[in-house]
């Protein structure tokens, strides 16, 4: 009963609203503080991890161009090879015909020179005869 007569008297009712208040007051401008701060740094991570985002894909972009490049440098060298096959399968068939031709020559060449050897050694037994007489 003092107490509340103390308190009626000397108006401190009116003291520990006004303290309530303030650290109502108190407290809400602390939670906008922190929200501010949380949303900064929220915003902040995002604008990091947006970057780091933009940096993987521009290098996956990189990396995707050298693979187009390795891929067309193959298939250049996969037409190389095959052209390169081709001229030598030609130059193998060239190489057989020559052959070939050069085998069919040499074996008229003995045929003539059979030829020649004949007449040769037929001339040879006619200046035998000859002599002979």
């Amino acid at each position: 009963m003092i107490k509340s007569i103390v308190i009626k008297v000397f108006r401190l009712t009116d003291i520990t609203d006004r303290i309530l208040k303030a650290k109502k007051s108190q407290k809400k401008m602390d939670d906008e503080h922190w929200q501010e701060k949380l949303v900064d740094e929220i915003h902040k991570i995002q604008l990091d991890h947006q970057l780091e985002i933009i940096e993987l894909e521009s290098k996956i972009s990189m990396c995707n161009d050298t693979i187009k490049e390795y891929r067309n440098r193959e298939k250049l060298l996969v037409n190389q090879e095959y052209e390169n096959k081709k001229f030598a399968k030609e130059n193998a068939y060239t190489a057989n015909k020559i052959s070939s031709k050069l085998e069919d020559f040499g074996l008229e060449i003995y045929k003539i020179i059979g030829e020649v050897k004949g007449i040769r050694d037929e001339a040879d037994n006619n200046k035998l005869r000859i002599e002979k007489k």
